[in-house]
């Protein structure tokens, strides 16, 4: 090629050979060797240089292999194409014919620029790189450790790695993490890895948008579906990384330590709009069938199941609460019937205590009854059926066999959805009907109004709005009554 091979002390480059005939004019010599232009001072050539045309520089560790090796001077440093402090050295050949390569890593200490090697790359004798001494992968993580230490030596405040950026924001506010919170984060993190060592400054959008086609295209191989094909398969796990990916690059931004967020362009795509339910509510239409099957000989006989199903369809608790009801929680005080949510409760994702209203149905006819049973468990309200001593915790074979006899497919998160969709109807007020579901309206609402700050419910309020709830559904029931083998208001042992 045209152009030859510039090395100084600091650093190589590739530099034209007009710019070598300006350093010699510079010298005030006619001509000059390039081991007398290697002296030359053009200290620093970190990032900062920005009149050198073009430079070698390698990404792979199968890249180096095919690095040029110098033949007029001792050495040559060659530097990683986006990682700029991590580089190789490459020295002369020996007159037995090998080649030593070494790791190197520059970095800043104390406001001076420093360079250290970090070990051996290996030999070359016949023209091919032979195994390693040291991973290309080990002499990385190294390299950025030994630049990271510098860097936090000279001013102490850097920009974060992403694997930093979380375990700050973790130390922040894991308190306030359900157990569940905390696993898909972790879930989360792993998806992230390639990540995991790099300066968010250096993530760019180019590379946010290949890592979320990667993590779906694995989620594709994993499943045996064609990405190309599938458009559907992997884009929740790959969307649900990126969503923990936003609140670090968020955070970043707020500190001022990136610019610009790099998700832009999935932002703007629309990658991060919430997919549809998977489990929508059941249809008026379907609520007799469902009451019918509820109340039906085949599930008479398993009345914990049919009361576990009840709670979730007139109180929209969540499956990990209904799952877990203990009768230490319990208030059945005449006129303030309530169940305690505790702030480390599973589910409770207020992470307040909020006493939870009861509808009077359900107190009359299934909370007050198994109270009064003098077989009750002693601790869980809804034991299991088959694994005596511990509750009741999955109910899908059960609403398998409604599926069967009726044709609703349904899940227990249906049922939540249904009363919401109730409350919403008789109520008309989506403020209300977010609080009967215990969500967080303060963050849910912001994007929308900012009375949610300011309304407050009573817990009357939600219990009048359960009531209603309850009303309603019988209404619908008992208007195809000629489809109900029983009435709604009994309770079938």
């Amino acid at each position: 090629m045209a152009a030859k091979i510039k090395t100084t002390r600091s650093a190589a480059h590739v530099i034209s050979s007009e710019k070598v005939a300006s350093f010699a004019e510079q010298d005030g010599k006619t001509s000059i060797s390039l081991r007398r232009k290697a002296e030359l001072p053009i200290f620093p050539p970190m990032d900062d240089v920005t009149d050198i045309p073009q430079r070698l520089t390698f990404r792979e560790p199968t890249d180096i292999a095919h690095l040029p090796v110098p033949t007029d001077v001792p050495a040559l440093e060659i530097w990683h194409a986006t990682e700029t402090y991590f580089g190789v050295r490459i020295m002369k050949q020996r007159a037995n014919g090998r080649v030593t390569r070494k790791y190197i890593v520059r970095y800043r200490d104390g406001g001076r620029w420093k360079k250290r090697t970090i070990g051996d790359v290996g030999a070359d004798t016949m023209g091919v790189l032979a195994p390693v001494r040291l991973s290309f992968g080990e002499a990385r993580y190294r390299a950025f450790r030994i630049k990271r230490a510098g860097a936090l030596r000279d001013d102490g405040d850097t920009v974060p790695t992403l694997l930093e950026a979380y375990r700050d924001y973790r130390a922040l506010r894991e308190a306030e993490w359900s157990a569940s919170t905390k696993e898909n984060y972790e879930k989360d993190l792993k998806h992230l890895e390639p990540w995991h060592h790099r300066d968010l400054d250096r993530i760019s959008k180019r590379d946010a948008n290949a890592l979320y086609k990667a993590i779906r295209e694995g989620v594709c191989e994993r499943h045996g579906k064609d990405p190309k094909t599938d458009v559907t398969t992997g884009v929740v796990t790959a969307t649900s990384a990126m969503r923990l990916a936003r609140i670090l690059f968020n955070r970043a931004l707020k500190n001022g330590h990136i610019t610009s967020n790099p998700l832009a362009d999935l932002m703007d795509a629309g990658k991060f709009r919430r997919p549809e339910r998977r489990t929508p509510a059941i249809h008026a239409d379907q609520l007799s069938k469902f009451w019918t099957w509820l109340h039906s000989h085949s599930t008479a006989t398993h009345p914990a199941v049919r009361d576990y199903l009840m709670i979730m369809l007139f109180t929209g608790m969540r499956r990990s609460v209904v799952s877990s009801l203990r009768w230490e929680n319990l208030s059945l005080a005449p006129g303030n019937e309530h169940y305690r949510l505790l702030p480390d409760q599973r589910g409770n994702k207020t992470r307040q205590l909020v006493p939870m209203p009861l509808p009077t149905y359900l107190v009359e006819n299934v909370f007050k009854p198994r109270f009064q049973d003098p077989t009750r468990h002693p601790e869980w309200i809804l034991p299991s059926p088959k694994k005596p001593g511990r509750p009741l915790v999955s109910v899908k074979g059960s609403l398998a066999s409604m599926r069967a006899a009726t044709g609703i497919r349904a899940t227990v998160h249906s049922l939540r959805a249904t009363l919401a969709t109730l409350v919403n109807a008789v109520t008309g007020n989506a403020l209300l009907t977010r609080r009967v579901l215990t969500h967080s309206v303060e963050s849910s609402l912001d994007r929308e109004t900012t009375m949610s700050g300011y309304v407050r419910h009573h817990e009357d309020d939600l219990r009048v709005a359960m009531n209603r709830t309850v009303e309603r559904v019988f209404e619908i029931v008992e208007s195809t009554a000629d489809s109900i083998t029983s009435s709604p208001g009994a309770r079938h042992e």
